[in-house]
């Protein structure tokens, strides 16, 4: 060794003993879960995204963070809605999941079901995504598209995956219909900014899009943020340019309201919505509602 090079002996032995438990559990991931060794990966960043690996006198493992902040602040993935990150010479706060993909993925980990529904999937790229990164999804697939260009490329892009099956259908947020699901219950329904560019949704939205179906859970990751008021911040810059850009663009302006006056009625229960979690495009930040149909 160089004269006055140093690395101590701590971290030396620590990371023997973290590589050698990672190897451990990917090979597992590999050989138990079928997984390649890309998706394995994943599975093991995505877990120790919610547990810190620990030292004991017997060995290592994962033990569950408890993050120091209110309930209300939790997603339902128990992870925080925000971290700070650290960029130039400023901690900022910053979304911890950088889209909707990972917290989906997290939360379908603790809460399985028997069918994932995309509503407005276009051409199946988020679902493609999730195939690619995560590994074979144990639930049946829907993609329900409104274009038919968007249901032919997803149909085709679905075909090139070995052993995936998933059934396209169309699916219009004006005139919400599922019947296409076979599955009655323990159903998880998620949008990634579809609703977006409806201008109105139907009042009796969730009425519709639940019927007949129990054990509904629903993830949606839509632009509302101007909509909504939240405790945390004051409206601002963002909120007024948001709402503007959607009026000139006919982009939604009654999801929240529709939401909410679902809640009242009884037809769902809101768990937690969060206001501009994510960033979008330029004033069309991405936020997010988990909401349950019992």
């Amino acid at each position: 060794m160089s004269e006055g090079a140093h690395q101590s002996e701590r971290w030396l032995s620590h990371y023997e003993k973290a590589w050698k438990f990672r190897h451990n559990n990917i090979q597992k991931f590999i050989e138990n879960d079928g997984l390649n060794s890309y998706q394995a990966i994943e599975k093991l960043e995505r877990l120790e995204q919610l547990n810190q690996v620990v030292g004991f006198p017997f060995g290592m493992m994962f033990q569950k963070i408890n993050f120091p902040v209110p309930p209300e602040q939790l997603l339902p993935t128990g992870a925080p809605a925000l971290k700070p990150v650290q960029i130039l010479e400023r901690s900022v706060p910053a979304s911890f999941y950088q889209g909707p993909v990972d917290l989906i993925m997290d939360w379908l980990s603790m809460n399985p079901v028997k069918a994932i529904v995309e509503l407005g999937a276009g051409f199946g790229q988020n679902l493609v995504k999730m195939i690619y990164r995560y590994g074979p999804l144990q639930a049946q697939i829907y993609a329900g598209e409104y274009t038919q260009s968007g249901q032919d490329l997803a149909k085709f892009l679905f075909e090139k995956i070995p052993g995936f099956s998933a059934k396209v259908f169309h699916f219009d947020h004006k005139a919400p219909d599922i019947s296409v699901v076979q599955e009655s219950q323990d159903i998880l329904i998620f949008s990634c900014h579809s609703i977006e560019q409806v201008t109105k949704i139907p009042d009796d939205y969730f009425e519709r899009l639940t019927q007949g179906k129990e054990r509904v859970h629903g993830l949606f990751f839509e632009p509302f943020g101007f909509q909504i008021s939240s405790p945390s911040m004051t409206p601002g810059d963002v909120s007024k340019q948001h709402e503007a850009q959607a009026k000139e663009r006919e982009w939604n302006l009654n999801f929240a309201q529709v939401l909410l006056k679902a809640q009242e009625r009884g037809t769902i229960k809101i768990h937690c919505m969060f206001k501009n979690l994510m960033p979008g495009d330029a004033f069309n930040p991405t936020s997010f509602v988990y909401w349950t149909k019992s």
